[in-house]
């Protein structure tokens, strides 16, 4: 099997794409350490400096991956098809996701109404800011999630010669999936490695529409 594609891109760089994008994730944890050593009391604004430092890094890095398949010519990892099949897939795995949701949390509320409502008892009148920061950190830590799905995609069509495998919900479920077992509680984890799953099925069933698959993982954060 020819290990480069026509840009010159080998199979394995697509993994180690999927990975650094992973690894940006697990900054998170970093920046988190850090300021908790810079700042030890438990003061609103702390979560509020985490984030967004964590939200620059994270910017920076879905820059440079954009910047990466730019100037490698990566062609035909990502559509914007869009048709009424797209659509009815879409809506199946939209609504298999909130199912999931509501099922493991057990019918609590969405998570955008219960983290607004939880912020704002802690925090008082800067719950507000902090759930606005919060959310923008949701919706970058969304597109790393996909960009992990689509390298991570692409690295098994080639490595095993198949398109049917969604091999970037696997990538995921063992990356960013598993670490929420090791790092949150068990229902945070599972939730984590069942929505890696479906939101990589739905990348593959959706025509690997990149803004259906972004909007599939934004509900992730916020339902």
């Amino acid at each position: 099997m020819n290990n480069k594609e026509k840009n010159n891109i080998s199979i394995n760089d697509y993994f180690s794409n999927a990975m650094l994008v992973f690894l940006a994730l697990g900054l998170d944890v970093v920046v988190s350490i850090g300021i908790n050593r810079l700042i030890p009391l438990n003061i609103w604004y702390k979560k509020i400096i985490a984030n967004s430092t964590t939200i620059v890094i994270w910017i920076i890095a879905i820059v440079l991956t954009y910047k990466y398949i730019r100037s490698n010519n990566i062609k035909n990892i990502v559509t914007l098809n869009l048709n009424k099949k797209i659509m009815a897939w879409f809506t199946v795995i939209f609504l298999l996701l909130i199912t999931t949701n509501l099922i493991i949390k057990s019918g609590n509320l969405p998570q955008f109404i219960s983290e607004f409502t939880k912020l704002k008892y802690k925090y008082k009148e800067y719950g507000v800011h902090i759930y606005i920061v919060q959310n923008i950190y949701y919706l970058l830590e969304a597109m790393l999630i996909t960009l992990i799905i689509v390298f991570g995609q692409r690295w098994g069509e080639l490595k095993f010669n198949s398109t049917r495998i969604p091999y970037g919900s696997i990538v995921l479920c063992l990356s960013w999936g598993l670490v929420h077992i090791l790092t949150q509680d068990i229902s945070t984890g599972v939730f984590a490695i069942i929505s890696s799953l479906i939101v990589g099925i739905g990348f593959l069933l959706c025509k690997k529409n990149l803004v259906l698959t972004y909007i599939l993982a934004v509900c992730v954060f916020i339902i």
